[in-house]
C-alpha cells in the first residue's frame, strides 16, 4: 500500500550548492538560496515497532508538590514535572521510518510532519487532545482527570491512517456548541474536517463544507477576517520544490465562510497574491483598528508577509513598510503583546545554533545576501516588537531569543503566573542534516560507487535529472549523517522585554526531537501544562508546577460568541490591575501545525483582585466586570455586550512633526558602493560608511541658520541656506565641488580667521580611495567670504583618517582652536591613527599635540569627542571616545592636558562608543553625558569578566594582518567568527583543522601559538550599553545604562533640550547601523526615539505615536536650527544612502526660544528654575556624532531666569517673560 511520510531534504540542496561552489565561486549567493521542501512517497518495507524513550523523572520534582512557597523561588524549584506516558495514558508515537525503507525515487522532505491540537471534545470542563503524524492513525485522547488521559477509540473516526498529517485546529466550525477538528495533510491528500457529532462520534465533511483542499497544507487557522460573525479560515500551503533553481512556491489559501457550512476560495482576490513556502500563520489585529490581520511564514527565499486588513474584504501585504528583515529559515511564529503595551508583538523561528560547536558545524557562513545590497531576510529568530504604528523592530538578540537551533514552535504564555508573558520553543531534526563535515564527506569515493557514479558532478548531475522522474536511493546518504537532539527552550519573561534561558531550571532535562507543541490548564490548577509532539519517541506531557510552589495568582477568560463564532475568537480581552493591564486575543491556531484551547490565561503575580477585565469583541461591542477575584476561570456572553461607539483616535502629535522635504530641506545621501570586507575579511564593521555629517550656523549673516552637509567620496558636500521663509535653498560651492573625490566625515562651521563670519572645517577620512591616494586624507578649511561664499584655506599636513572635529578657545587668547580625532588607517585596522590639537594663531593652525597632550595622539579610533568643563573649574576640558576605548578626559590644567580617566569610573567601560554628548540632566549644576555605543541588540555579549576581545596580527606571515575576534561560551574563549570566515583569512587553518567539528571544538588559546597571541595588538570591549553618565563631582562619574528600547539599535546622533516644555532636559536620539561583518547582517531596529527627561537624571523611552519622532533608517547624525519663522525648532536627521528626515518642534506657550550668537563667544549658561533649582549649560562648536547644532537655548516656563558666562565671568542675565506661564 501507497502511503505518505516525511525525510529531509536540505542535505541535498546543499550538497548540490557547495559544487556550484567549488566550479562557479559562487557560494555566498547559493547556499541558502534553496535548501528545499519535498514530500515523499514511498512504500514501508515492513512495519518498525515505535520507539519509545522514557525519560527519569528527578525525584526532587516528583515530591517537590509538598513544598511550600516560602522556601522556593522559580529559579530553584522546576516548573514543569516530566510525566511518563505510563502515567498520563497519552501512548503515541511519531515514528519516521528508516531512510533504507523508502522507495526508491522518493522526493526529500523535511522531517517535520505531525501536530497537535487541544480543546474540550465532549464538553466535560476538561482539554483533550488530538495529535496527527505520518502515515499512522492520528489519536484523540480524552482527558479523565488529574492529567491522565484515554485513547478515543477507533470508531470516533479521526484516525486517517493512510495520510501524512500536519497542522491540526479545534474549532466549532458548524457552530453547534461542540468543537469539530480540521486536519491539514501534505502531498497532494485531501485536508478532512471531522465534524463533532456530539455522541463521542466524528464525520469528515471537508468535502461539503468545501474544504478539502489538496495540494501541501501545514496549518488552518479560523478567524473572522470580513467582521460578519462566522469563521473564515486561512490554509497555510507549502511549495512545490525543486532541485534547480525554479521557484516552486504557491498561494497559501484563503477561504470565505458562506454562512450556510459552505466556504469560497478568495485568497487572490482578497490580495493574498505572493506564492512562498509557508510553514504557519499568525492572525492577530497588528494595528488594532478591530480588524485581523495576517502574518505568514515561509521558508527559503520568498520573505514572510504581513497582510493587512482593508477592512472590505481586502489584505495589503505591509512586509516591507511595517518589517526591517525577517527570519529567512521561518518555520513556526506566534502573535502576543509581550511588553504589556496594548499592543501586539510576534515571533517566528529559523535555525541559528545557539552554541559554539553547532554553530560551527551547521554552518559554512551566516550571509544571505550581500551586505551591501539586500539584508531583508536573517538566519534567525525574529521577535519584532509593535511600536505602536503597525511598524516592528526586532529585538531577538536583545530579548536573549534569535538563536535556539532548528526550530519549529515558538509559544507565547505566562508558564509561571508572574504576569508577563514567557516563550516556549522547541526543536529538532532526526538526521543532522546541515552538519557540514557529514557533507563533505557522505559522497565519498566508495559510496559514490555504490551507486554506479564517478564523481560528485556526477551525483550532482544524477540527483537534479532523477529527482522527478525516477528512482533515488538515499541510504547510502543518510547513514552517514549523524542522529541529533537538542534541548527545546523555556524562556522566562524578565519583566523588560527581555527574556531568561531557564530551560533547564525549568524542568526541560531531556532534550527532544520536537515539531509541534501546545499548552493548556489540563489539570484545572490554574497553571499551563504542556504537551509536545515529538519525533521518533513517545509525546511528552509536562504538568505545571506554579500552582503548587504559589509563584502567583492567574485569572481564565472563556467567551461564549453569538452568531457562529461561539468562541468568540478574534475578540481581545484586557485585564487591569495594579496599574498593569494585560491583553489577550483570542486565535486558537499557534506556533507550528498546532492550536492551543482558546481560553484567556492571565497570570497576575502577586495581584489578589483585578481592577477590571474588557472583552472587546469582533464588530465592536464591549462589555466589562470590575472588582474580580483571581485564581478562578470567568465567562463572558456576547449576547450581554454593548455596541461602543467608536470615538476618533486623537492622532495630534505631542511634541514632533514631520516636514516634507520639499517644503524646507530636499537631500539625498548616496553613499558610494565599496566592500571593505574584500580588502580586510574579518572586520568587525565596515568603515566606510560613517555619514553624512552635519553642521548648522549662519554661513551669510542674514540672520537665519544654514546647514552643511558632508559628501560620500564622489559627492560634492552640501550647502543649504534658510530664507525667510523657513526653506532652505541649496548653494553650490565651487570649492566644494572641487574636493569631492574626498571622503567628508565632521564637518565644523567656526570663525577661523577671527573676521566675525562662520568658515568651514571638513574633516576627510573613511576606508577607500586613500589607500592608492594618501592624499585624500588632508582635511581641509575653507575661508568664508562673509556672504556665505567659500574658498579653500590652508591646514598643517594632516594625513590621517580623521572623523570628528570640534573647536573651544583652550588657551583663552580669543579665537577657537580644534580638536580633530583619527578614526582609522585605512587598510591597517586597528592600527591607532594621528589625532590632533590644533592651535589657532591669528587664523593659522598650528599642529601642538605633542607639545599639550602626547596621550590624546594615538590614543585610539576616534569617533566622537566633545570640548567640556567637566569639573566646573572654568577650563574647557576634552573628552573622547571611539572603538575599543573606554572614553578618555583630558583635564585643562591651564598649560597642557592631562590624563584624568583613571580612577574617574569611566576607565573600564571598554565599549564601541559612536558619540557624546551634554547637558545638566539631573539639574545640580554639572554636566552629565550621553555616550552612544552598540546596544544590546547584537550577537555580542560583553562585561568586564567575559569581554569581546580582538587579536590582530599576520599570524599566518602571509603579509596580511588577520583579525581575531574572540567571545567567550561557558567560560571558554572562541573565535567569534564561523570556520569559512576565518579559513578564507588564512587558508593554512584548513590544514590545521580538517574537519568544521575540529575547529568548533577548539578554543582560541589553542588554535594559535601563544607567542603570536601575546604579540598581537590587543583590545577589548566589555561594555555595549548606550549610557547616561551622572558626573558626581570631583572627577567622579557613573555609569547608567539608558531604557533597554535604546539598546535595540546603535546610538549614533542625538540632540539635548528640553523639548517637552517641563524644565529638564530630555534626549532625542538616532541609530541603526546596515555595515556591520556578513555574520552579523545589520542593525535596523532602532526608529530613533525620544527620552523625556525627569531633571533626576532618569529617562522615560516615548513610542513614537506619542512623540511623533521617528526615523527607521540607517541614521547617522542630529542637528538643529531655528526656523527662520520663529515658530519653532528644526531637527534634521542625517540617514545614510537614504534622504534627509526633518521634523520640528513647535513653539507653543510652554516653551520659547532664546537666540545665542557664537560671536558673543559664551562658554556657558546657568538656568535658573523657579523651583530653585540651576542647570548648568555648555555652548558646543560640535557634538554627538559628526554633528554641530544650533546654539539656541529652548526654555520653558519653568525657567525664572538664565546668566551667561564667559569663563568664570557673568556677561549678561535674561529675566524670562511672564508670557511663558
Amino acid at each position: 500500500m501507497k502511503q505518505y511520510y516525511i525525510v529531509a531534504t536540505k542535505f541535498f540542496r546543499i550538497f548540490y550548492e557547495n559544487f556550484t561552489f567549488t566550479i562557479n565561486h559562487i557560494y555566498f549567493i547559493h547556499t541558502f538560496f534553496r535548501c528545499s521542501i519535498f514530500v515523499c512517497t514511498a512504500e514501508w518495507i515492513k512495519t518498525k515497532k515505535a520507539l519509545s524513550v522514557k525519560p527519569k523523572t528527578n525525584p526532587a520534582e516528583a515530591k517537590g508538590k509538598t513544598q511550600t512557597a516560602s522556601s522556593i523561588t522559580p529559579e530553584k524549584e522546576a516548573v514543569f514535572e516530566l510525566l511518563t506516558e505510563d502515567e498520563t495514558g497519552l501512548r503515541f508515537n511519531n515514528l519516521i521510518p528508516p531512510v533504507k525503507d523508502l522507495k526508491k525515487g522518493s522526493k526529500l522532505f523535511n522531517i517535520a510532519a505531525g501536530g497537535v491540537a487541544v480543546g474540550d471534545v465532549n464538553g466535560d470542563g476538561l482539554t483533550d487532545i488530538y495529535m496527527t503524524r505520518f502515515m499512522r492513525p492520528n489519536k484523540l485522547f480524552i482527558n479523565k482527570g488529574n492529567l491522565k488521559f484515554e485513547e478515543a477509540p477507533e470508531s470516533a473516526g479521526v484516525g486517517d491512517s493512510a495520510s501524512c498529517s500536519f497542522g491540526t485546529t479545534m474549532v466549532d466550525i458548524d457552530a453547534d456548541g461542540d468543537l469539530d477538528i480540521y486536519v491539514a495533510e501534505y502531498n497532494f491528500t485531501p485536508n478532512r474536517l471531522y465534524i463533532n457529532n456530539g455522541d463521542g462520534t466524528f464525520t469528515d465533511k471537508a468535502r461539503e463544507f468545501g474544504l478539502n483542499f489538496t495540494g501541501n497544507s501545514i496549518q488552518a487557522s479560523f478567524f473572522d477576517y470580513d467582521n460578519d460573525g462566522d469563521l473564515d479560515m486561512y490554509l497555510v500551503v507549502n511549495g512545490i520544490s525543486h532541485m534547480d533553481y525554479k521557484s516552486g512556491g504557491v498561494l497559501s489559501k484563503l477561504y470565505q465562510n458562506n454562512g450556510n457550512n459552505t466556504f469560497t476560495e478568495v485568497g487572490e482576490k482578497a490580495g493574498i497574491l505572493h506564492k512562498g513556502f509557508g510553514l504557519s500563520a499568525s492572525i492577530a489585529d497588528y494595528n488594532n483598528d478591530g480588524w485581523l490581520d495576517i502574518y505568514v511564514a515561509n521558508d527559503f527565499e520568498e520573505p514572510d508577509h504581513l497582510y493587512m486588513n482593508q477592512q472590505n474584504g481586502t489584505f495589503k501585504d505591509v512586509t516591507k513598510i511595517a518589517t526591517r528583515h525577517t527570519s529567512y529559515f521561518s518555520m513556526g511564529s506566534d502573535a502576543a503583546d509581550i511588553n504589556n503595551d496594548g499592543f501586539i508583538d510576534f515571533m517566528t523561528v529559523d535555525m541559528l545554533p545557539d552554541n559554539h560547536k553547532r554553530r560551527n558545524t551547521q554552518f559554512e557562513t551566516l550571509s544571505v545576501y550581500s551586505s551591501l545590497y539586500d539584508s531583508s531576510q536573517m538566519v534567525k529568530n525574529t521577535l519584532q516588537l509593535n511600536m505602536g504604528d503597525a511598524t516592528f523592530s526586532d529585538i531577538g538578540y536583545l530579548a536573549g531569543v534569535a538563536q535556539t537551533d532548528w526550530s519549529w514552535t515558538p509559544l507565547f504564555a505566562d508558564f509561571n503566573n508572574d504576569g508577563s508573558k514567557d516563550i516556549l520553543v522547541t526543536n529538532g531534526i532526526k538526521y543532522d542534516i546541515m552538519d557540514r563535515d557529514a557533507i563533505r564527506h557522505a559522497a565519498s569515493p566508495d559510496i559514490l560507487r555504490n551507486m554506479g557514479l564517478n564523481d560528485l558532478a556526477e551525483l550532482m548531475e544524477d540527483t537534479v535529472r532523477r529527482m522527478n522522474t525516477e528512482d533515488l536511493d538515499l541510504d547510502p546518504y543518510f547513514r552517514k549523517l549523524p542522529r541529533t537532539h537538542v534541548n527545546n527552550f523555556l524562556y522566562r519573561s524578565n519583566g523588560d522585554l527581555s527574556f531568561k534561558n531557564t530551560s533547564e531550571e525549568w524542568g526541560f532535562k531531556v532534550p527532544y526531537n520536537t515539531v509541534a507543541a501546545s499548552y493548556a490548564d489540563f489539570d484545572n490548577d490554574g497553571d499551563l501544562d504542556l504537551v509536545l509532539n515529538n519525533i521518533d519517541t513517545m509525546a511528552t506531557v509536562y504538568r505545571n508546577m506554579s500552582r503548587e510552589h504559589n509563584l502567583g495568582n492567574y485569572l481564565q477568560v472563556k467567551l461564549i460568541g453569538k452568531d457562529k463564532n461561539t468562541e468568540g475568537l478574534g475578540a481581545r480581552i484586557k485585564v487591569s490591575y495594579n496599574g498593569v493591564s494585560q491583553i489577550i486575543e483570542l486565535n486558537r491556531s499557534r506556533g507550528f501545525a498546532s492550536s492551543d484551547d482558546g481560553f484567556a490565561h492571565f497570570g497576575v503575580g502577586t495581584a489578589n483582585r483585578i481592577d477590571e477585565v474588557t472583552v472587546s469583541w469582533l464588530g465592536g461591542a464591549e462589555q466589562k466586570l470590575k472588582n474580580v477575584k483571581v485564581n478562578q476561570k470567568i465567562i463572558f456572553k456576547e449576547e450581554n455586550a454593548v455596541a461602543v461607539k467608536t470615538i476618533p483616535v486623537d492622532e495630534k502629535l505631542t511634541v514632533f512633526s514631520s516636514v516634507l522635504p520639499d517644503s524646507s530641506l530636499n537631500f539625498n545621501h548616496v553613499e558610494n558602493v565599496y566592500d571593505d570586507f574584500f580588502q580586510e575579511r574579518l572586520l568587525p564593521n565596515r568603515l566606510s560608511i560613517n555619514g553624512p555629517s552635519m553642521a548648522v550656523g549662519d554661513v551669510n549673516g542674514d540672520g537665519f541658520e544654514d546647514i552643511v552637509i558632508g559628501g560620500p567620496q564622489g559627492f560634492a558636500s552640501s550647502l543649504f541656506i534658510q530664507k525667510s521663509n523657513g526653506r532652505f535653498v541649496s548653494s553650490p560651492q565651487a570649492a566644494l565641488i572641487a574636493d569631492s573625490l574626498y571622503e567628508d566625515q565632521g564637518v565644523l562651521l567656526f570663525d577661523a580667521d577671527s573676521d566675525g563670519d562662520l568658515d568651514m572645517y571638513i574633516a576627510s577620512g573613511g576606508n577607500e580611495g586613500s589607500i592608492e591616494d594618501p592624499t585624500l586624507l588632508q582635511d581641509r578649511l575653507y575661508i568664508n567670504d562673509g556672504k556665505g561664499n567659500f574658498t579653500k584655506g590652508i591646514l598643517p599636513l594632516m594625513l590621517s583618517s580623521t572623523s570628528t572635529v570640534t573647536a573651544c578657545d583652550f588657551d583663552n587668547d580669543g579665537d577657537l582652536d580644534l580638536f580633530v580625532g583619527g578614526r582609522n588607517v585605512p587598510g591597517k585596522y586597528p592600527t591607532f591613527p594621528q589625532s590632533f590639537l590644533l592651535l589657532n594663531e591669528h587664523g593659522t593652525f598650528i599642529d601642538v599635540t605633542d607639545q599639550l597632550c602626547h596621550d590624546v595622539m594615538h590614543v585610539g579610533m576616534v569617533t566622537s569627542s566633545l570640548w567640556t568643563d567637566f569639573n566646573n573649574d572654568g577650563k574647557i576640558d576634552l573628552i573622547v571616545v571611539g572603538e575599543w576605548m573606554t572614553p578618555h578626559i583630558y583635564k585643562n590644567t591651564g598649560e597642557r592636558f592631562q590624563e584624568v580617566t583613571s580612577g574617574s569610573g569611566l576607565d573600564k567601560e571598554f565599549g564601541w562608543w559612536n558619540s557624546i554628548n551634554a547637558g545638566d540632566f539631573d539639574n545640580d549644576g554639572d554636566i552629565d553625558y550621553i555616550l552612544g555605543n552598540l546596544g544590546l541588540n547584537s550577537r555580542y555579549k560583553a562585561s568586564e569578566e567575559f569581554p569581546i576581545e580582538l587579536y590582530s596580527r599576520d599570524i599566518d606571515e602571509n603579509g596580511s594582518v588577520d583579525h581575531v575576534m574572540t567571545y567567550y561560551s561557558e567560560g571558554k574563549q572562541y573565535p567569534l567568527r564561523v570556520f569559512n570566515a576565518m579559513y578564507n583569512q588564512m587558508p593554512y587553518l584548513h590544514k590545521k583543522f580538517p574537519k568544521y567539528v575540529d575547529f568548533a571544538l577548539s578554543d582560541f588559546p589553542s588554535m594559535f601559538p601563544k607567542n603570536q597571541i601575546d604579540s598581537a595588538v590587543y583590545l577589548k570591549a566589555t561594555n555595549y550599553q548606550s549610557c547616561y553618565v551622572e558626573n558626581l563631582g570631583n572627577g567622579k562619574f557613573r555609569f547608567q545604562p539608558l531604557p533597554l528600547m535604546i539598546q535595540a539599535a546603535p546610538l549614533f546622533g542625538t540632540s539635548i533640550q528640553d523639548y517637552d516644555g517641563d524644565g529638564n532636559l530630555d534626549i532625542l536620539s538616532i541609530g541603526n547601523f546596515y555595515g556591520p561583518d556578513r555574520e552579523a547582517w545589520r542593525y535596523d531596529a532602532g526608529q530613533g526615539a525620544f527620552l523625556r527627561g525627569n531633571g533626576k537624571g532618569e529617562f522615560e523611552f516615548l513610542p513614537k505615536k506619542q512623540s511623533g519622532f521617528s526615523d527607521l533608517k540607517d541614521a547617522r547624525s542630529m542637528v538643529t536650527a531655528a526656523s527662520a519663522t520663529n515658530d519653532g525648532t528644526y531637527i534634521f536627521a542625517g540617514n545614510n544612502s537614504a534622504s534627509l528626515q526633518v521634523f520640528k518642534k513647535a513653539n507653543d506657550s510652554k516653551s520659547s526660544t532664546i537666540k545665542i550668537d557664537s560671536k558673543d563667544g559664551y562658554t556657558y549658561a546657568v538656568i535658573h528654575l523657579k523651583n530653585g533649582q540651576s542647570q548648568r549649560h555648555e555652548f558646543y562648536y560640535g557634538s554627538g556624532y559628526l554633528s554641530q547644532s544650533s546654539m539656541n537655548i529652548v526654555i520653558s516656563s519653568d525657567v525664572k531666569s538664565i546668566s551667561f558666562y564667559k569663563g568664570d565671568v557673568v556677561k549678561k542675565t535674561i529675566n524670562i517673560s511672564q508670557r511663558l506661564e
